[in-house]
């Protein structure tokens, strides 16, 4: 027997999940142990320190939020809950609880090409998840009755975006590791503009 089940219960853990990974990222960013009466040029010293931290830190909670984003806008337009649905949605909530580890691990070794191939693996499965939840919505006629066919098209070139900019990144964290946030920044910043001028286009 085929089972329907409301999506509220999954959205309400997403939000969960999402709102405690998201807070757990600020807790690699310590305050440096220095004397309490340390100079000014001491903890300016120290605070460079945290510099690939701190942009570990603002780039997962980015592609965090982005990800949410994601699983909103597209849960927004699926009528009920199934299995296999539920299924993907908890393995892709599985990836999502790791984004601490893989976030700690490109802030300690920035330029270290396995860190770089962990944290752009780990974005590359959480895209080809929402990607396949998207699919399989679409394939099981899941999708509300009021969506546009612009609408389903600006919803799947959202989510190939971050896959699309995760391959190359991976390819220059092998030979190029100075090179990987350059090439992910740079594909992601390409994709939206594609992406807009389609949606004007479909507009106009």
């Amino acid at each position: 027997m085929a089972l329907t089940l409301s999506k509220h219960r999954i959205e309400g853990l997403t939000d969960g999940i999402f709102a405690i990974v998201m807070t757990l990222l600020v807790l690699e960013l310590k305050v440096p142990e220095l004397e309490r009466h340390a100079t000014n040029q001491e903890i300016i010293g120290k605070l460079s320190g945290l510099g690939p931290l701190l942009f570990s830190f603002f780039l997962t909670f980015s592609l965090a939020g982005f990800f949410w984003f994601l699983h909103h806008s597209s849960m927004h337009f699926v009528r009920h809950m199934t299995r296999p649905l539920i299924l993907l949605n908890l393995l892709f909530l599985l990836f999502v609880s790791l984004l601490p580890f893989s976030a700690a691990m490109l802030g300690r070794f920035l330029h270290a090409p396995i860190a770089l191939e962990i944290y752009y693996g780990h974005q590359l499965v959480l895209g080809l998840l929402l990607l396949i939840h998207w699919e399989v919505v679409r394939q099981s006629g899941l999708i509300v009755d009021n969506i546009t066919a612009a609408d389903t098209a600006a919803i799947s070139m959202r989510l190939l975006s971050v896959p699309a900019a995760c391959v190359p990144a991976l390819v220059a964290a092998v030979f190029r590791p100075e090179w990987a946030q350059l090439v992910f920044a740079f594909v992601i910043i390409l994709g939206r503009l594609i992406s807009r001028r389609r949606e004007r286009a479909a507009v106009a």
